[in-house]
């Protein structure tokens, strides 16, 4: 043990070949373990902490992708979205940003995307949906001082598309 202190101490104090007895060579390493631990905390005092929602919600409704060679078969699917929203100067006023998030998913609740536009005339997949919810959400939701930063959808549970700010 007095040997590998005397190994560490070399590493840490330039190199001098000192024999110390085992309680000077347990006072520096405690010194040093000490200075590496007010450092560590010093760190995560500088560390803002930061506050977010998520809402999850479930929306049913059927698409059919447009391929190269043709309109896919219409599917239904229990769609999965997940909102992971920061809070502005306020609290989140839970009921609020659930009313937003339904209100704007409603006109296409049971429906087939295809029919319901944007979808009538953009390709309905997975990755323009959640582009679109994101978009709509996001302005949505500055009305309350609330902003969202990612969003998950799944068309499956194997399936999922996710934006987030960077």
């Amino acid at each position: 043990m007095i040997r590998f202190i005397g190994i560490i101490n070399t590493i840490i104090i330039p190199a001098q070949w000192q024999s110390r007895s085992f309680a000077d060579e347990k006072k520096s390493v405690k010194q040093v373990v000490w200075h590496d631990y007010d450092r560590f905390k010093k760190g995560i005092r500088n560390m803002m902490k930061s506050r977010s929602y998520k809402f999850k919600t479930y929306l049913n409704a059927s698409h059919a992708v447009q391929w190269d060679s043709g309109r896919g078969v219409v599917h239904p699917h229990t769609w999965e979205i997940i909102c992971e929203v920061k809070e502005g100067d306020d609290l989140v006023k839970f009921e609020v940003v659930e009313a937003i998030i339904e209100q704007q998913l409603s006109a296409f609740s049971n429906q087939t995307l295809n029919d319901v536009a944007p979808f009538n005339e953009i390709n309905p997949t997975l990755e323009n949906f959640t582009d679109f919810v994101f978009d709509r959400l996001s302005q949505s939701l500055v009305d309350i001082s609330c902003h969202l930063i990612r969003i998950e959808v799944s068309e499956s549970p194997t399936r999922t598309c996710c934006i987030s700010l960077e």
